[in-house]
């Protein structure tokens, strides 16, 4: 994408205290992916039919990159939705589902515009809210949002921007002294999230699965294309008409995603638009 791009660069954890400088080189490379869709609709003059065979398009991928990368297809529509996110112990930070200690992690995908991180508990409690991906680098903690009193014995954290940071977040709400002379006391909370993003279109559906679509409802499709330097390879998607929207345009987009399972996160390579009626 035209424009101006901006390249952070962070030290990891591992350095000796009597660093005084450390050189170092780095290529950025703005093409690290070739895509094509040979056969992708596009237009709303074309038209598939309900009643016909589903139909397949192949997306050939050719990694231009250095580094090995596990390709897949994401599917969304132009509209967007408010989808509720469940949460679970993240084991890395602490061992408990209770007040004190306990805290939560839920993924939030691509293409949200809003997050809402909520918490609920019997007691007057806090919260912060973290993006932690990475390795070792997820340590930072950024952006890191704090929550406010939404009533009902509810907190939120809230973060809109163009784009909301994707994949794992960290939840750490706390208790809100004084406390006795034993401390905070154990309490139950409830965490959860509500994420307003680009609907998923299920019309669509490829060989390689959807990171994404399972993360959010609990599916489990995700075979990605691993390509390493160099090599190519195809991702099938298959797009089946719904009979329901007889006569009506369908359009979306297909972006092309990498995801890496150490750093927790990926890119979002391309974006193929696509447009079509369907027909009988």
């Amino acid at each position: 994408m035209p424009g101006r791009w901006r390249f952070i660069l962070l030290l990891d954890y591992f350095s000796s205290g009597n660093q005084t400088t450390l050189p170092f080189t780095a290529q950025i490379g703005l093409n690290t992916a070739q895509v094509s869709a040979s056969g992708l609709p596009n237009n709303p003059g074309t038209t598939l039919s309900a009643s016909g065979a589903p139909v397949v398009v192949p997306v050939t991928v050719t990694n231009n990159g250095g580094l090995a990368q596990a390709y897949f297809a994401d599917a969304r529509q132009h509209n967007y939705t408010s989808l509720q996110f469940g949460t679970f112990l993240e084991t890395n930070f602490c061992s408990v589902t209770t007040l004190p200690g306990g805290c939560f992690g839920t993924y939030v995908p691509t293409q949200a515009r809003s997050a809402e991180f909520l918490a609920q508990s019997t007691v007057p409690i806090t919260m912060d809210v973290e993006n932690d991906v990475g390795f070792f680098v997820g340590g930072t903690g950024a952006p890191d949002i704090y929550a406010k009193p939404i009533g009902g014995g509810t907190i939120a954290a809230s973060v809109t921007e163009p784009e909301v940071p994707w994949s794992l977040w960290i939840l750490f709400p706390s208790e809100i002294g004084p406390y006795g002379p034993s401390g905070a006391p154990e309490a139950p909370v409830a965490t959860a999230a509500i994420v307003k993003l680009k609907a998923f279109d299920a019309a669509v559906t490829s060989d390689a699965g959807d990171l994404w679509s399972d993360v959010t409802f609990g599916t489990n499709t995700f075979n990605p294309l691993i390509l390493g330097p160099g090599q190519s390879g195809t991702i099938n998607v298959t797009i089946t008409p719904n009979p329901a929207l007889l006569g009506k345009t369908v359009s979306g987009t297909i972006y092309i995603d990498t995801f890496n399972g150490t750093v927790q996160t990926g890119d979002e390579v391309v974006a193929l638009p696509y447009s079509y009626t369907v027909s009988k």
